[in-house]
């Protein structure tokens, strides 16, 4: 296996949202480290983040507080949370080709207040991990595809669904996710960009994320999701901002 330092250090370059660091499975979880499960497990700590995120919105926008709806922050929370979880995922395995445990009770997180929060997962050790042998990456995501989006990926559009927000709007997040961190991903190593795009491919075709966006092309065209991730309604006084993979960019 690759250094392991020097392969954090190539995906960190790739962008703050893949930075990561790694931790033993047998180690005792210390503050300011917690499982990302709890976000899951206790409403309380999902509850502790949309506040945040809520406040941080309220912010950048200039708005009073009581002006951002609380599922507008739900939605932007679950949107951080699932794409800071799978920007070090997918690089570390199309970059790497390491396959990292991704059950939200085996990655830590520091949940700080604004931009990438410190996150840490466990690297498989040299004969676990998933290399890949002359197979396609489509194969890789066709196995990913119980462990990912109907583990992690699935619990997390549950936990903010409980919250008074759409699943629908929520697996547009996922589709979002998987598709910012693949271009990212392709625009740093372009040797890897063709890999990069054939695996979240895949993972939009599984059943969940199949009607969730739209690939208009063979990866150069834009994406687009079928959804709104509604933070158009926290817009600042006088704007309407709106991503540049809504569905409302068509309207």
């Amino acid at each position: 296996m690759t250094d392991e330092g020097a392969m954090l250090n190539e995906i960190a370059a790739l962008g703050p949202l893949f930075a990561v660091e790694t931790h033993d499975p047998a180690s005792a979880v210390a503050l300011p480290w917690r499982r990302l499960s709890d976000v899951i497990d206790h409403q309380d700590v999902l509850l502790d983040r949309v506040g945040v995120i809520r406040a941080y919105v309220a912010s950048v926008a200039g708005l009073p507080l009581e002006l951002v709806e609380p599922r507008v922050a739900v939605s932007v929370a679950h949107l951080g949370l699932t794409a800071r979880l799978l920007s070090p995922v997918l690089a570390l395995l199309t970059v790497f080709e390491v396959a990292v445990p991704t059950a939200l009770d085996s990655v830590r997180w520091q949940p700080t207040a604004q931009g990438a929060f410190p996150l840490s997962v466990q690297l498989p050790a040299a004969s676990a991990t998933l290399l890949m042998q002359g197979g396609p990456r489509s194969q890789l995501a066709t196995r990913w595809r119980v462990a990912l989006v109907d583990g992690p990926l699935r619990d997390l559009v549950e936990a903010a669904a409980a919250l008074s927000v759409s699943r629908r709007v929520l697996w547009g997040n996922v589709a979002s996710a998987i598709n910012g961190s693949v271009e990212a991903i392709a625009a740093g190593s372009p040797a890897r960009a063709e890999a990069a795009r054939e695996l979240g491919a895949a993972l939009l075709d599984q059943p969940s994320l199949k009607d969730s966006s739209v690939r208009m092309g063979n990866g150069t065209a834009p994406f687009r999701r079928r959804s709104c991730c509604l933070i158009y309604r926290a817009s600042p006084r006088g704007e309407k901002s709106i991503c540049g993979d809504c569905v409302l960019a068509t309207r």
